[in-house]
């Protein structure tokens, strides 16, 4: 029994480890999860275990993961697409450790500030490139399209537990507020436009849910929101982005537009199925770019849904809806029935994730995506520990 409990608490501190690391080294947070897999896997050899995790999710991640790997059943390269299942399976880990192995309430919110403490770290490193002259800071990442993955994922989460109570002590509360002001300074600086505008809808729709009962305070949240537009609006470098946001000829817009009518293209040719996952980049530079294109070697659609419909087709596409519908509703439900600050941070969090993923496929962004999930453990770990103490 004491050999069990060592290895719960193992678990956990890498857990811990991985948290720390999530926005700091992608190597390093494979590293740790990976190492706590291997200890589950020998912790339920040892003494098996269960998971407490929604039966509604499991059979979303189920049909996804079945469809996905139907679709590959049909692609161009079988054994690659294969390949590009089982990796997308090995994402949803962490998802799977944290609900396992978290059941306290004290090491959900160590894990939640270690979250935090990471992005700290990799805002700080951004604001010293951008100092150093780094045009697009990407932090410790390969890409600034990463980073801005992280941000759109970690400001909601920030956001909602900077001013909804959540049990945390006013130091730990006033940490968040000061970095989550940090990350909006590096989210401007990194200059990804699908990230901004997936923030600003995200705060708009806290402020509708979250103060829709209390107009004063409504007031004042979008009075803030105002302010914050009005310094970013007369800040030049952010001001030239936004004047492109809906500028066709601007050539990150242009090649979008195109890169998505190939993507469209591959749809319908092949609609049932799709091309097969991991196909695209070939595809598109061989046999569907546009002549008008200036910019061959796009690796992906810059699209989920739209990645998606190409290389998995209608059956892959519909099971994604579903996977992350299934998460929104329910999330909003259970953040109208209980007022539950974990529900409400996932729901935004999920939104946050989609609207950035309409001009970017981070979906297919390993750190992005692994984040993602960790997140999502986090949630229904805080459900798991409400519903117990309620019984």
């Amino acid at each position: 029994m004491n050999y069990i409990y060592k290895l719960d608490t193992a678990i956990y501190y890498i857990l811990l480890v991985y948290a720390l690391s999530s926005s700091i080294s992608i190597g390093g947070a494979s590293i740790t999860m990976y190492l706590a897999l291997l200890l589950a896997i020998i912790r339920y050899i040892k003494e098996p275990f269960t998971m407490n995790l929604d039966v509604g999710l499991i059979k979303a991640i189920g049909i996804f993961i079945i469809a996905i790997s139907v679709s590959s059943m049909f692609s161009l390269d079988v054994l690659s697409s294969l390949k590009r299942v089982s990796a997308i399976g090995t994402r949803i880990i962490p998802l799977l450790l944290a609900v396992a192995f978290i059941k306290d309430r004290y090491r959900l919110i160590a894990l939640l500030i270690m979250l935090c403490c990471s992005m700290l770290i990799g805002d700080v490193y951004a604001v010293w490139q951008g100092v150093h002259g780094i045009d697009r800071p990407a932090s410790f990442t390969s890409s600034y399209m990463v980073m801005a993955g992280y941000l759109v994922q970690m400001l909601p989460l920030i956001l909602v537990f900077c001013f909804k109570d959540a049990g945390l002590s006013a130091k730990a509360r006033l940490f968040m507020m000061g970095m989550g002001i940090l990350s909006l300074i590096v989210l401007g600086s990194n200059g990804t436009r699908g990230a901004w505008i997936a923030v600003a809808v995200v705060f708009m729709l806290y402020g509708v849910l979250h103060m829709r009962k209390k107009p004063k305070k409504l007031v004042a949240f979008l009075f803030v929101l105002v302010l914050i537009s009005i310094i970013a609006v007369n800040i030049p470098g952010i001001y030239y982005k936004l004047a492109t946001i809906t500028d066709v000829n601007y050539q990150s817009n242009s090649e979008r537009v195109l890169i998505w009518q190939s993507a469209w293209q591959m749809f319908l040719d092949h609609p049932a199925t799709g091309i097969g996952l991991g196909q695209f980049s070939d595809l598109y530079r061989n046999q569907y770019i546009s002549p008008l294109a200036k910019e061959p070697n796009l690796m992906h659609a810059h699209n989920n849904v739209l990645q998606f419909l190409a290389e998995t087709g209608l059956i892959g596409t519909v099971a994604f809806i579903y996977l992350f519908g299934f998460i929104m509703v329910q999330n909003y439900k259970r953040y109208v029935r209980d007022s539950n600050m974990w529900a409400l941070s996932l729901l935004l969090v999920t939104i946050s994730f989609l609207v950035q993923g309409l001009t970017e496929y981070n979906f297919g962004h390993l750190p992005v995506i692994r984040m993602y999930w960790f997140i999502a453990g986090l949630t229904y770990v805080a459900w798991n520990l409400e519903k117990s103490t309620k019984q």
